[in-house]
C-alpha cells in the first residue's frame, strides 16, 4: 500500500491538512480483537493516522479508498489479513 500526504494548502485556503503519519509510513499494522467474531484466536488487522484537522474533500478522497473514520483516527482495513473482511457497498440514495 502506498500512502500519499499532502501538507499543502487546500485550494480554498481556509484549511490544512495536518495528519500524524508515523505509524502509517513506517509501514505500521495494527491488531484488534474483532468486533463481529469476537474470536479470541482471530484478529482484525488495520493501517491507520490520526488527523486532526481534514478538509471535506481530502476526506471524500480517503473514503472513496476504502478508508474509515472513528473520531479523529482513520484506519484502513486490510481485507487479506483480517479475519472478518468487510467490503464497501455503494448506492445511490436518490
Amino acid at each position: 500500500m502506498s500512502v500519499v500526504v499532502s501538507a499543502n494548502q487546500i485550494p480554498s485556503g481556509k484549511h490544512t491538512i495536518c495528519i500524524d503519519i508515523m505509524q502509517a509510513l513506517l509501514g505500521g499494522k495494527e491488531s484488534s480483537k474483532c468486533g463481529y467474531c469476537h474470536s479470541p484466536d482471530e484478529k482484525s488487522i488495520t493501517s491507520g493516522v490520526w488527523a486532526y484537522h481534514l478538509h471535506p474533500t481530502a476526506y471524500q478522497a480517503l473514503i472513496d479508498r476504502g478508508w474509515r473514520r472513528s473520531g479523529h483516527y482513520l484506519y484502513k482495513p486490510s481485507i487479506g489479513e483480517t479475519c472478518c473482511p468487510a467490503y464497501t457497498i455503494r448506492l445511490d440514495s436518490q
